[in-house]
């Protein structure tokens, strides 16, 4: 009885190597949707404009919450290129008004859309703040518009623009609408940590 077990047993495993083994058949609609497919699944130029900001970074924010000068907090910022390089992933940790901050955010390049798209939320929201945009034609700015819940609660337009200085620094700036007319509402000096 245990030789035809074990006779059944290696007939039932040459019949799967052997089915794993045959030519597959190809299906012309299958594969023109594959091909579709993959012409948008992989990076390409425009996700390398994100790689100069990956790394650890010093943040110096300030904020205008009303008239007057702005508030100013410090924290850090990591950033760091996932998912094969799709995505820069955005952790942050630092304080505002005295207490603990912390956000997180991805952005990336959507090819079929043809524009970048950044997503953000914080210890502030339970939401999340979308955007989208693309480069300057050098490459050393992004400007991205979306909304968000202005100081009224109510939603409010916002523009944000990312300044590459250089290597070790970059700016953003978010402005948003106040009695019709945009003002600065945040800006963020990022300083690489050495």
């Amino acid at each position: 009885m245990k030789t035809i077990l074990c006779a059944l047993a290696l007939c039932a495993a040459f019949a799967m190597t052997a089915a794993a083994d045959a030519p597959k058949k190809s299906d012309p609609a299958t594969d023109a949707a594959m091909a579709e497919m993959m012409k948008y699944a992989n990076p390409g130029p425009k996700h390398a404009l994100l790689k100069p900001m990956a790394g650890t970074w010093d943040a110096v924010v300030k904020s205008w919450v009303g008239p007057g000068d702005p508030v100013t907090s410090k924290g850090v910022m990591k950033n760091e290129m996932t998912l094969g390089g799709r995505y820069l992933e955005s952790k942050y940790k630092g304080e505002f008004q005295g207490a603990p901050f912390d956000g997180y955010g991805l952005t990336g390049y959507d090819i079929k859309a043809g524009k970048l798209i950044s997503l953000w939320t914080d210890t502030m929201s339970t939401t999340w703040m979308t955007s989208s945009g693309d480069f300057s034609a050098d490459g050393k700015e992004i400007v991205t518009t979306g909304t968000m819940d202005g100081p009224d609660g109510k939603p409010m337009a916002v523009r944000m623009v990312t300044r590459l200085d250089s290597p070790d620094k970059h700016v953003y700036t978010m402005y948003g609408q106040a009695n019709g007319q945009e003002a600065p509402v945040m800006e963020i000096t990022y300083t690489r940590k050495k």
